[in-house]
């Protein structure tokens, strides 16, 4: 322990000692002139990017550079940001607010009334702990803010770019110069690569901005350094998943480093910078990282388990020409059904393929789990002819429907040897017998009157024919 306190003093030490890398240009003394547009030197505004979109706008002056003593805090100037309306042709008005990034500033046209925005930032690679600016705020009516953004990011090997901190602070009107010291917030232990900032006069880049706000920005700069010295934990809040799901939890992966992973205090079998779980609990990892120990904080995983979902019922068989039917039999309430056939919970045996029907009935409970159940559901018969011929060239004819006593079942020679089966609603064979013959007679005198699937099968037991008929008595 005592090795871990001389390292965190000792960083600290060399910390204070080393010159802080400042933000480029943060007094705004110095501008250049592009495409008609000022710019402060090392930032790009919005003003550069209209000019260059196909639209033929000229600058909008949306940011320009303040030299006026009464708006500048200190030095000869400072920028000054205003919410306006552009007008673009054949389009009309769009509200944008003065607004200024450092580094590359680029606009995306999203159709004809919406853009994106992108931000290519500066190579940064301390931390510092909080960013200070002085700034005076203006509206002439309305409610609005001004918005001073920063991001900090790291490009990893195996995790994309990473924030590794960040501010966002809101900028209430004030008629005076007013100096604000926000701290940023670190979600990893890595060091950035890149910095990016974004300033404007508005809570919107576009769209909804209160025109002719205006917005002074002067002396802007980084302060002090972080000196927390922890692991972090992506993600970075508590996360809900569903049985049978995972989810990866991960630090920061830095060359030399060990890592120790723990559930509910106990000591995990992994040892690398990403684990993925499926088990509820509260997960933390120890880091060693030059000769320090790091603790995470804890998240906390809750797996909720999937809801039980039966579907039952009854195996019907039914003719493409017969009515729609709605389905029931799924349990709990509230779920929907899916299968061939199906639209929005009824049943359309036209739209239905001959043959085996299985369905599905899926639910999701109030936790967003998902279950589903299938069930072989129907028999789709063409009964248009009467019969649903399956063996090719089976030839067979099936008679009379409706039937009473006797059915007669008369086809080509595949079908001797074989057998003749009759099944009720419920799908249990009520009758069978030996087709010895071209021609054969199915006796019906046992068999209820109701609605039948007969099945005709050769002697290798597959099936040449199915058909539904009537017994009338």
């Amino acid at each position: 322990m005592i090795k871990v306190y001389t390292f965190l003093f000792l960083s600290a030490f060399v910390l204070s000692a080393k010159a802080q890398t400042q933000i480029p240009n943060g007094d705004f003394e110095t501008w250049t002139s592009l495409n008609g547009a000022q710019n402060p030197t090392r930032w790009k505004t919005i003003d550069d990017v209209l000019t260059v979109l196909p639209f033929n706008l000229q600058s909008q002056n949306l940011v320009v550079q303040e030299t006026d003593p009464a708006n500048v805090a200190s030095g000869s100037s400072s920028a000054l940001l205003t919410t306006k309306g552009v007008s673009f042709p054949l389009v009309g008005d769009i509200t944008f607010a003065g607004s200024m990034s450092i580094g590359n500033y680029g606009l995306t046209p999203q159709g004809l009334t919406s853009f994106q925005v992108t931000l290519g930032g500066v190579a940064y690679t301390d931390r510092p702990d909080s960013i200070e600016f002085t700034y005076k705020y203006k509206l002439p009516s309305g409610q609005d803010h001004g918005t001073v953004i920063v991001n900090l990011t790291h490009a990893t090997a195996h995790d994309g770019t990473v924030t590794v901190g960040s501010a966002s602070i809101n900028l209430n009107p004030t008629n005076n110069f007013s100096t604000i010291k926000a701290k940023i917030t670190y979600y990893s232990a890595l060091n950035p690569d890149t910095l990016k900032m974004q300033v404007e006069s508005s809570a919107t880049t576009f769209g909804q901005g209160v025109l002719g706000g205006q917005l002074w920005m002067d002396n802007m700069r980084f302060v002090g350094y972080d000196t927390i010295f922890k692991a972090y934990l992506f993600p970075k809040t508590d996360q809900v998943r569903c049985e049978g799901d995972t989810i990866a939890i991960r630090t920061d992966e830095i060359a030399g480093d060990s890592y120790v992973w723990f559930r509910d205090g106990v000591m995990l079998p992994y040892t690398t910078y990403k684990i993925r779980v499926n088990t509820s609990g509260q997960y933390n990892v120890l880091v060693t990282h030059n000769h320090a120990l790091w603790v995470s904080d804890t998240i906390t995983l809750t797996v909720n388990p999937l809801p039980v979902v039966t579907f039952t019922g009854y195996l019907d068989t039914l003719c493409n020409s017969d009515a729609p039917l709605e389905l029931t039999g799924g349990s709990p309430a509230g779920g929907t059904y899916t299968g061939n056939g199906v639209r929005q919970g009824i049943f359309y045996p036209a739209n239905a393929s001959t043959g085996n029907k299985t369905l599905t009935y899926t639910y999701t409970d109030n936790n967003g789990c998902t279950a589903r159940a299938s069930l072989l559901r129907f028999y789709i018969l063409n009964c248009t002819t009467g019969i649903s011929a399956i063996g090719a060239d089976a030839s067979v004819s099936v008679y009379p429907n409706p039937a009473k006593d006797k059915l007669y079942i008369t086809g080509s020679s595949q079908i001797i040897g074989g057998e003749v089966r009759v099944y009720d609603m419920q799908g249990r064979m009520v009758s069978a017998t030996a087709l010895s013959a071209q021609q054969s007679v199915l006796d019906l005198s046992s068999v209820d009157a109701g609605y039948y699937t007969v099945q005709i099968v050769n002697t290798a037991n597959q099936t040449l024919a199915v058909a539904r008929i009537t017994v009338a008595k």
